[in-house]
């Protein structure tokens, strides 16, 4: 990460940008904004405090307080596994195929019907 950034805390971020901080390897901590307020106090002090940022824990300390934020399963195991939304996805293809073996079964004239509509539009 530039900058040696690895988090940051918010108490909220546009969704988009959240995303993308998955995807980008950034873990993004969203706190209501009474805890951000508590944190921004801590670290205020002219004493330097050490911030910790535990994603197993979902955790954040600094000084004496504690505050807890929550991560969706899959941004965690991302974060904790250094993967990217693509390489999350290919890790589940055996499930993707079951559903699409499932899908094709329960709906035939589906299938394939990406590339029907695909030679369709180009007039094959």
């Amino acid at each position: 990460m530039q900058m040696g950034i690895r988090a940051i805390i918010a108490s909220g971020f546009g969704e988009i940008f959240y995303s993308n901080c998955f995807n980008n390897g950034l873990l993004a901590c969203r706190v209501s904004p009474e805890d951000a307020a508590a944190i921004m106090a801590a670290l205020s002090d002219t004493t330097p405090v050490e911030l910790t940022v535990d994603l197993v824990a979902q955790e954040i300390r600094a000084g004496d307080g504690v505050w807890s934020f929550e991560v969706a399963p899959r941004h965690r195991t991302m974060l904790m596994e250094g993967l990217d939304m693509i390489a999350a996805t290919l890790r589940d293809m055996d499930e993707i195929e079951r559903f699409r073996a499932v899908h094709e079964a329960e709906f035939p004239w589906m299938t394939g019907l990406a590339g029907k509509a695909k030679r369709r539009l180009e007039g094959r």
